[in-house]
């Protein structure tokens, strides 16, 4: 697994056990398990909407792919903070509020 992840390759789905994902901080891992979920959810949801048949979903090209990849990654605005410790420090907060501090850290 270690040679397998590493500084480009952060996220790895293990067959019966699910996502794995690593970064360059807590924050960073847990924004990409995140994402990896949120994703699995919609195309559960997609493959249930058609019945299980993939013929009947609008699989994106190539071209239309790299395009969505393209603008994904632009970062038109420098931010001077790490947004995705930011994303995590959000959750921990609202779990902190939600379920209290005393009963998440023991």
């Amino acid at each position: 697994m270690a040679k397998a992840l590493g500084p480009k390759n952060k996220v790895m789905i293990l067959l019966n056990h699910g996502p794995l994902t690593g970064g360059e901080t807590i924050g960073e891992a847990f924004m990409l398990m995140y994402a990896v979920t949120r994703a699995c959810e919609y195309q559960q949801m997609a493959l249930a909407a058609v019945g299980g048949d993939l013929s009947k979903i609008n699989i994106p090209t190539p071209s239309q792919i790299d395009g969505m990849v393209k603008r994904a990654t632009m970062n038109p605005v420098k931010m001077e903070v790490n947004q995705a410790d930011l994303m995590f420090e959000a959750f921990r907060r609202e779990m902190e509020d939600k379920y209290g501090a005393e009963n998440i850290y023991r």
